[in-house]
C-alpha cells in the first residue's frame, strides 16, 4: 500500500501541477495505480452506499481542463467527496490524463472518491471512440488492456443517504428491486443487450409513458411512470444519472417534475456543441445545488479526437452520430 500511495501521489502531482503540455506519465507508476485501484473496486459492492456531503459529476470524456475546473469549484479531495457517474474516456484527447488522475485520487483518498461505470468504460467503445489509440500511443497496448481490466471492476450504481439512486444511464424493464443489481456478477463485461446494458445505456424520455425501444439501437427509453414506480418500490426520492448531453449542464427530463436529474460535466462537448457543463453539490441535509460550468463562447484549451470511421454510423449498434446528443447512441 505504501508503494501505491507513493505512485498515486506522483501522478496527482504531475497532473495537477503541470502547465500547458500534458506531462509524460511513467508507465510503472500508472500500472501500480491501476493494480491498486482494481483491488479497491473489487472490494466495493455493486451499489455503493454513500453519505453526504458529496459532489456528483457526470460525463467527462477526456476533457481534462474541465475536470480541473470541477475540482477547483468543488475543492480537491480530501476537502470534498465525489461520486463520478462514468464516461471518463473517449472523444477528448486527454482521456489518459483524466482517468489517471481519477484513479490516483481513488487510491490516495479511497473514502472520498467513488467511480461508477459508464457505457464508454468498455473495450468495444474505447476501441471506436479514441481511448484505445490514445492510451496505446502515450503508453502501450498492454497498459490499455490493464485499464480495460479495471473498467470491468467498476461499481454499477450508488445510493446517497438512502434516497438518491445514482447510475450512468438509467432504468431497465427488468429492474424492480435493488437486490437485482446487487446480485450481478462483477468483474464483468457489458453485453450488447440486457439488464446491465440498460443500466449504462438507457435514457429518460418525456414523450413516452412507459418503456419504449431506443434509437440508440440496443437499449430502451423510459417515461416518468417507470421511474416513479421504481422510486416508490425502493423508497427512493430521486434518480441522478448522466449519459446525455444537457445544454445547460443540468437537466430535468420530466420538468417541472424534478425527481430525475441528468448531469453532464463536459462543456463545449467534443469541441462541437456550445453546451454548458455542470455537477451537483449535495449537502448534509440532502439539499442539491447545481453548479454550472460556462464555456463563455470560447474554444476549449484542448483539441478533440474524432471517432473511428464507421460505415454503419448511426445504425445497428448505433455508436455513430453526434455522441451524447439527445436520442443518439454514444
Amino acid at each position: 500500500m505504501k508503494e501505491a500511495r507513493a505512485a498515486s501521489d506522483e501522478l496527482i502531482n504531475l497532473l495537477t501541477r503541470s502547465k500547458g503540455v500534458p506531462p509524460k506519465l511513467p508507465n510503472q507508476t500508472i500500472l501500480t495505480v491501476l493494480h491498486a485501484s482494481k483491488e479497491l473496486f473489487e472490494k466495493e459492492p455493486n451499489i455503493l452506499d454513500l453519505r453526504t456531503p458529496i459532489n456528483v459529476v457526470g460525463d467527462i470524456h477526456g476533457q481534462f481542463p474541465d475536470l480541473m475546473t470541477i475540482f477547483q469549484d468543488g475543492e480537491f479531495p480530501p476537502n470534498s467527496r465525489y461520486l463520478f457517474l462514468g464516461d471518463y474516456v473517449d472523444r477528448g484527447t486527454q482521456s489518459l490524463e483524466v482517468i489517471c488522475l481519477l484513479l490516483a485520487l481513488k487510491v490516495r483518498y479511497p473514502n472520498h472518491m467513488f467511480l461508477l461505470r459508464g457505457n464508454h468504460e468498455t473495450k468495444e467503445m474505447t476501441e471506436e471512440y479514441g481511448f484505445a489509440v490514445e492510451c496505446s500511443s502515450k503508453q502501450n497496448k498492454a497498459t490499455y488492456s490493464e485499464f480495460i481490466s479495471v473498467f470491468d471492476t467498476l461499481p454499477l450504481a450508488a445510493i446517497i443517504n438512502n434516497s438518491y439512486f445514482c447510475v450512468h444511464g438509467g432504468l431497465t424493464p427488468d429492474l424492480h428491486e435493488l437486490s437485482q443489481i446487487r446480485a450481478l456478477p462483477r468483474p464483468t463485461q457489458i453485453q450488447e443487450h440486457g439488464f446491465l446494458a440498460d443500466l449504462v445505456w438507457s435514457d429518460p424520455d418525456r414523450d413516452f409513458e412507459e418503456f419504449a425501444p431506443s434509437e440508440r439501437g440496443l437499449t430502451v427509453k423510459w417515461g416518468f411512470k417507470p421511474a416513479q414506480q421504481f422510486m416508490e418500490a425502493n423508497n427512493l426520492t430521486k434518480i441522478i444519472r448522466a449519459h446525455q448531453m444537457a445544454e445547460e449542464g443540468i437537466e430535468y427530463p420530466f420538468s417541472p417534475e424534478n425527481s430525475v436529474i441528468t448531469v453532464f460535466s463536459a462543456p463545449w462537448y467534443a469541441g462541437e456543441f456550445k453546451n454548458k457543463g455542470g455537477f451537483l453539490k449535495i449537502d448534509k441535509n440532502n439539499n442539491i445545488e447545481p453548479i454550472i460550468i460556462n464555456h463563455n463562447d470560447k474554444a476549449p484549451p484542448v483539441t478533440f479526437a474524432q471517432p473511428t470511421q464507421n460505415k454503419n454510423e448511426g445504425k445497428g449498434r448505433g455508436k455513430g452520430g453526434k455522441d451524447g446528443k439527445k436520442g443518439k447512441r454514444k
